[in-house]
């Protein structure tokens, strides 16, 4: 159970981290865009991780009460 908790969180955080790549780190050189897209500032990314840490925290002292 522990192993799919800690498989999940870290899916979790790997789609987060692809997801808030800006444009010019997904391949390519930046060029103009028209249509700029927004990036996440990296508080709100390490505020993710941070909650996504207390969530496996707790998982794994609830795994070692039993």
């Amino acid at each position: 159970m522990l192993k799919n908790t800690l498989f999940a969180a870290g899916a979790a955080i790997a789609v987060i981290a692809t997801a808030s790549l800006p444009a010019s780190a997904t391949g390519g050189l930046p060029t103009k865009s028209t249509n700029p897209q927004p990036v996440p500032e990296p508080i709100t990314i390490l505020g993710t991780l941070a909650v996504g840490g207390g969530f496996v925290a707790k998982k794994i002292a609830d795994a070692k009460q039993k």
